[in-house]
């Protein structure tokens, strides 16, 4: 136990209740110090056993007129801001620092941690088994959910399980597939030592990707791919295009109503090119007006309107190590003369539509054939973007240049199709690096992540 903290509101007042307003200005409202009330601290205890709480928890205690500590209510996972949250404060004034206190929750939570993957030195000399233990690799099973997808947009589905398949037998390793019992997925993945999440999303709902993997991450299962919330950013690509826009990284401007100029209007919780073909770009209000509206009905969610860079589009692909980022040679997608610049986007026909106008008229060429300038200027233009969004994992950048040389970043796209014939394998392909080693040094920095 830290310390008993009594909150003494400054003025006498028989209705004084500790809400959300007075602990905000809680300088000004109230004092708070430690006191020695043994039958207070008898009663937190009794909670704690009760609830069988783990690594950190408050308990809230309030005197009744006869001076009897009563329980009010328990908060298992309390603020931690290291100002004004109650448990640092009460720490503080113990003269425990904010790091100790942290380290100390963590030190408690990792006494549950399994012991997984190669030990540190075989691990730090990059040798040794992936697991000692089991591995799995999940994968959405929600196409009953997406009756709103073409049956084009439906076969970037199917290839997420035949990637799954192939990842499992490349390491010996189990499906798991997530369906509508996302608990039931879970409980199984738990008797797992590591998971290859390949999971795009459950229930039908891309935007829940997030919500899966921070599932994994609160049940203390290590897992590839991005941390949960720089996934949730970048699967909100309106919210990833203020963060970027925020932080100086080129990107197309938004869309605000104005006329003339040329736009792209796409779904903004989407990939895999869905939603997004040449009737994507418009040029009048009224065009790009009626496109949001067919986004919002279709694919119900928000439509993101920007400017349409027509020019050279290239991709970077990168992928985070134990001993930090590896970025692969960068590729470009080549357009052909045939194409009128508002067929010149990388939808779904491009993508999925074998033998279509799109597909035949669209290749892609990795690695890029450009200069070592630019191919600087693409690592570090997403380099940065990469720190920002605190990205782990693996993930491939879309990015123009435009007819003067700008460089912008489209698209990010975290956890990124790795199928055999995608842009991330043929830029491991060209950076000659074997599909195995790849997703193992992904196991390897999941646990090293899980670990620290």
């Amino acid at each position: 136990m830290i310390a008993v903290l009594q909150v003494v509101p400054r003025g006498k007042r028989e209705d004084f209740i500790y809400s959300l307003e007075v602990k905000r200005d809680y300088l000004n409202r109230v004092d708070l110090r430690l006191v020695d009330a043994p039958d207070v601290a008898d009663v937190a205890r009794a909670v704690w056993r009760a609830f069988e709480l783990r690594d950190v928890a408050r308990v809230d205690i309030r005197r009744d007129r006869d001076g009897i500590a009563n329980f009010v209510e328990v908060n298992p996972l309390p603020g931690v801001h290291p100002i004004n949250s109650d448990l640092v404060i009460m720490a503080r004034l113990r003269g425990i620092s904010y790091e100790t206190l942290i380290g100390q929750i963590i030190k408690s939570a990792a006494k549950r941690w399994p012991s997984v993957g190669p030990a540190p030195q075989a691990a730090a000399e990059g040798r040794g088994p992936t697991r000692q233990g089991r591995i799995a690799v999940c994968y959405n099973d929600d196409l009953q959910h997406k009756a709103h997808l073409n049956d084009t947009e439906r076969l970037g589905e199917a290839e997420v399980i035949e990637t799954a398949r192939e990842v499992a037998e490349t390491l010996d390793a189990d499906v798991v597939p997530v369906g509508d019992d996302i608990g039931l997925a879970l409980l199984a993945l738990r008797r797992y030592d590591a998971v290859v999440n390949l999971c795009e999303g459950v229930l039908g709902r891309p935007d829940w990707e997030k919500n899966f993997a921070l599932g994994l991450e609160m049940l203390g299962i290590p897992q590839t791919g991005c941390e949960p919330i720089a996934v949730g950013i970048c699967n909100d690509k309106r919210l990833v295009k203020r963060i970027l826009l925020a932080s100086a990284i080129p990107t197309p401007r938004f869309w605000h109503g104005e006329e003339g100029g040329t736009w792209i209007v796409k779904p903004s919780r989407e990939d895999a090119g869905i939603g997004i073909d040449a009737a994507s770009v418009a040029s009048s209000r009224d065009a790009i007006e009626a496109r949001v509206t067919y986004i919002e009905e279709t694919y119900r969610q928000p439509a993101l309107v920007e400017e349409f860079i027509d020019g050279r589009e290239l991709n970077q692909a990168i992928y985070v190590t134990s001993d930090g980022p590896i970025v692969l040679p960068p590729g470009e997608i080549l357009f052909d003369d045939a194409l009128t610049p508002n067929e010149r986007v990388v939808g779904w026909k491009a993508k999925w539509a074998s033998g279509s106008h799109e597909d035949r008229a669209t290749r892609n060429r990795t690695p890029a054939v450009i200069d070592d300038t630019l191919r600087r200027d693409v690592r570090d233009i997403c380099l940065r973007a990469a720190s920002v969004l605190s990205l782990s994992g693996y993930v491939r950048f879309d990015l123009r240049q435009s007819r003067t040389g700008q460089l912008w970043i489209i698209d990010i796209n975290p956890n990124p199709n790795i199928a055999r014939d995608s842009g991330f394998r043929k830029a491991l392909a060209a950076a000659g690096v074997p599909f195995t080693d790849f997703l193992k040094a992904l196991i390897m920095a999941a646990v090293a992540r899980h670990r620290s």
